[in-house]
This record gives C-alpha cells, structure tokens and sequence, in this order.
C-alpha cells in the first residue's frame, strides 16, 4: 500500500463515519474560500507537531496530545468559517494544539453545537482505529507517520467547516423568517 493508497484508504474510513454518526449528510458543504485556510492550518500543524516532537525528544505523540490536536482542528474549524464569512482573515493560534485547552472564539449557540457533536472524539477515535489496524504500514512503505494523521486532521477541519456553515446557514434560514414574520405584522 503506498502514500496515495494509504491517505484513500483513511480518507475512506473517515467518510464513512462521518456518515455513520452523522456527521456528514448526502454531502460536504464544499467553501472553495475555505481551502486555503485549511492548507495554512495544515502547514502550521505539520511544523509544530515536527517541532513539539523534536522538542520532547519522543518519537511519537501521546494519545492525550493527539486527541488534543483533534479538538484542536474542530475548534479551528468554526473559527475559519467564521473568518470567512465576517471578511477577517483566519489567523488561528497555537494555544491548546497539544494539551487540550483549546481556546475558541465563537458565538455562544455555535460552541453549544459543536460541543453536542462530539466529532472531534469521534473522529479521533476513528484515526486511533485505522492506525492500529495498519501499524506497519507507514514503514513497511516509506510513509513518514504523521502524514496519516494529517490526513485524519484535514477531514476533521472538513466535517467540522460543514457542520459550522450548516449552523450560519440554519441561523440565516431563521432570520430571514423572523424578517418576513415582522413584515406581514406590520402590513397586517
């Protein structure tokens, strides 16, 4: 199984619990304006997890700092979506990356979502999963270890993108018939 292979197999595995818990309807929202904040954020994740690695002098990240690194992207996720639709530039932080205490900037209604969801456990779950279900392939075939969890991170930062446009998207639907309920009161 190669790189392609492995990140298809994953991808895979991804989408279809995110189907299965619900996650994912029919479709992804696709927010073209999106992509390049996810790349940034990926970019990002992939220096710091090298560095905070080198830095401890450890091979591997603990399950904590992983699951960590989960709610992380989740949280990142809804702040990009936000940015995107205020105008302002996603400029996300790094505080919380790997010890669980993920600062996040959201109105209240949407943290209360996302906190219902749980897809961030979910989806590290998932990647914990897959991972121990193909172990050896990473070295068996020359992939460097993290790329998968990238891979597991980018369709988390996507799931979560959706379920925060489909909330602006519900919070929209009920204003505009919050206007029209005004506007036949006032003819009425």
């Amino acid at each position: 199984m190669e790189d392609k292979q492995l990140s298809l197999d994953l991808a895979r595995t991804m989408i279809e619990a995110a189907r299965k818990f619900g996650f994912l309807s029919s479709q992804l929202p696709v927010a073209p304006e999106l992509a390049a904040s996810e790349k940034n954020l990926l970019v990002l994740l992939s220096g710091k997890i090298s560095e905070y690695v080198s830095l401890r002098g450890e091979a591997a990240l603990e399950q904590d700092e992983l699951q960590s690194l989960f709610t992380y992207v989740y949280a990142r996720s809804a702040e990009a979506v936000s940015a995107w639709l205020s105008g302002n530039p996603f400029l996300p932080g790094i505080e919380g990356m790997f010890n669980g205490n993920t600062p996040f900037q959201a109105e209240e209604k949407l943290i209360a979502v996302l906190k219902a969801r749980h897809l961030a456990d979910c989806m590290y779950g998932v990647f914990i999963d897959w991972n121990e279900k193909h172990a050896d392939c990473c070295r068996e075939y020359g992939v460097h270890p993290v790329l998968p969890l990238l891979e597991a991170l980018k369709w988390t930062f996507r799931f979560g993108a959706g379920i925060a446009v489909e909330f602006f998207e519900e919070q929209q639907r009920l204003r505009q018939e919050e206007s029209a309920g005004d506007d036949r009161d006032s003819r009425g």
